[in-house]
């Protein structure tokens, strides 16, 4: 293949020998790293850049050539070697990415693990304040303002957004920005909460915001139980327990090994990870909820949250994982740390929206 337009077009030929499709995905991930970049001295030529609708199209349509490039994006030992191996002469002019801006060393690929944190440093009495009339502010405010359903507003430092009332849950979000209370900016700027999820996200990551919580019981039981990833982009959350979560009180349920490179690595059951490619690209959208009767849902083994006050529950929320239900009288009190990874894989797919 010599010109861009036999690269695509071989993608899209579904009776590509295996060489072929191994020279497609392996140049398009070369592609992919360097226009996760961002450098104004990328090869206007990448089809990333030039094409990306192709791109988009091309990896819709062909589930072995997105597989392997998702994998090769978040393994930086793939990647050295695709960087430093045999490439089309096209792709040769590419500007290759210093991978140490997007992998940590210390990787630990993990669906949820548990650790604990001290709240010596902290008032908490001030927390708990802050955490119900956080709770209180944005109950106001969305009763106020009907179709704010998830709103971003940084002059308040806020995400307004309406509780799950469906679900028993109560919402309320803080950005990490000054306007924020000082002790949530505390944890949010936690220096050994960041090195967690760091470790866990193997990329550099960024806390964006955090959130108040409290899950009661549901009027509806039935809408509790939504198996789901956040999305396919890389995103770690840190769950802090602010009561003791027990089997009784709502814990976060989360089935054991499906991240998605474990499962395409087993060759496991794994349709919702293309099909939520196809609909939601690296978003999150309804296309990234999974029926309770699929395959993987079936085959995996359900684990659950349960913990107490310290303890902290380090999600990454590719797992495949769900809310449960709460029992008459009981609340679950949580605090929840999102934060943003700065992972090759992010740079390179998420300016790749859904056609849909």
């Amino acid at each position: 293949m010599d010109s861009i337009d036999e690269f695509i077009s071989a993608g899209f030929c579904r009776k590509s020998d295996e060489s072929s499709i191994e020279l497609v995905s392996n140049s398009l991930s070369v592609f992919a790293a360097e226009y996760a970049t961002r450098s104004s001295e990328r090869s206007q030529s990448n089809p990333f850049l030039s094409r990306p609708e192709l791109v988009k199209m091309l990896l819709d349509s062909e589930k072995e050539i997105f597989e392997r490039m998702y994998l090769n994006l978040g393994c930086r030992t793939k990647m050295q070697l695709l960087i430093q191996g045999d490439l089309p002469s096209f792709a040769e002019v590419c500007v290759i990415p210093d991978l140490d801006s997007f992998f940590v060393d210390n990787y630990m690929e993990v669906n949820v693990r548990k650790d604990r944190f001290s709240f010596s440093q902290l008032d908490q009495n001030d927390l708990m304040y802050w955490f119900q009339r956080s709770l209180s502010e944005n109950k106001a405010h969305c009763d106020e303002h009907v179709n704010h359903v998830f709103e971003y507003d940084r002059v308040a430092g806020r995400i307004w957004a309406k509780g799950f009332t469906n679900e028993g849950r109560q919402r309320a979000y803080w950005l990490n920005a000054p306007q924020a209370p000082a002790v949530f900016q505390s944890l949010m700027n936690d220096t050994a909460l960041h090195m967690l999820a760091e470790q866990s996200a193997g990329s550099p990551v960024t806390c964006e915001s955090l959130l108040c919580e409290i899950v009661e019981e549901s009027i509806f039981p039935s809408a509790v139980k939504n198996w789901h990833i956040d999305k396919l982009a890389d995103q770690i959350k840190i769950m802090i327990p602010l009561v003791a979560v027990t089997e009784d009180c709502g814990p976060l349920t989360w089935l054991d090994n499906t991240l998605p490179e474990q499962l395409i690595r087993a060759n496991a059951p794994r349709s919702h990870i293309h099909f939520s490619y196809i609909y939601s690209a690296m978003q999150t959208t309804i296309a990234t909820f999974i029926p309770n009767d699929a395959p993987i849902i079936q085959a995996s083994k359900v684990k659950q949250a349960i913990g107490e006050p310290g303890d902290i529950f380090i999600l990454n929320t590719r797992c495949i994982h769900s809310g449960s239900q709460v029992v008459t009288g009981a609340k679950r009190k949580t605090i929840t740390l999102t934060y943003r990874v700065q992972s090759l894989r992010n740079n390179a797919l998420c300016s790749l929206r859904s056609f849909y």
